[in-house]
């Protein structure tokens, strides 16, 4: 195994803090998401990210999102 593949263990940071969790699951019940009186997204298929000491993110699959209402900015993230 090369060394960009070789198993490192926990990620960085959790050894000291071991009781810190970051779990992705499938979300058990629809969501939907309502502004201004119209719904953006609406999926049974999305996606929860439950991380320790933080509130619930849901990640929708691209079909589930009115695309039409979003607009693309410069803005980036990982």
């Amino acid at each position: 195994m090369d060394e960009q593949r070789k198993p490192m263990g926990p990620a960085p940071g959790f050894p000291q803090s071991p009781g810190y969790r970051v779990d992705m699951e499938p979300c058990p019940k629809r969501i939907r998401v309502k502004i201004g009186g119209e719904f953006i997204a609406d999926s049974t298929n999305a996606l929860c990210m439950l991380e320790t000491n933080h509130l619930p993110i849901y990640y929708f699959p691209r079909a589930g999102v009115r695309m039409d209402f979003l607009v693309r900015t410069e803005h980036t993230s990982f």
